[in-house]
């Protein structure tokens, strides 16, 4: 989540990123790439059968590219909005980022959450 409104608040389990590029950053850490990066590569240990431990110290292997504008933009349009197809172009553009190719695109959208 971002919090423009300076309204800083979170318990032992979390962590505050402050910072340049932000939003880009909140729209790589919510991308299906990363999840998917830090489920399988990265992370802890699973929490049931859909979810995975998420720590901060897993975040720093995840190679995090330079900011992209469009990134920062769809970001900015979700938290705004809410919209499931904005969210979706962020997945798309994030690929792209990343050069992922058709297979590996259809690999992770085709897993399991």
């Amino acid at each position: 989540m971002i919090d423009n409104k300076m309204n800083f608040m979170c318990n032992d389990t979390c962590r505050i990123i402050v910072g340049k590029d932000i939003d880009f950053l909140l729209g790589i850490m919510n991308s299906k790439l990363f999840f998917y990066a830090i489920k399988t590569y990265y992370g802890g240990g699973g929490l049931g059968e859909h979810a995975v431990r998420m720590k901060h110290t897993f975040f720093q292997q995840f190679h995090c590219i330079k900011a992209d504008p469009y990134i920062k933009e769809l970001v900015n349009s979700i938290v705004t909005t809410s919209n499931l197809t904005i969210e979706n172009e962020l997945n798309t553009q994030v690929y792209k980022l990343y050069n992922l190719t058709p297979e590996e695109i259809d690999y992770i959208e085709n897993r399991e959450p």
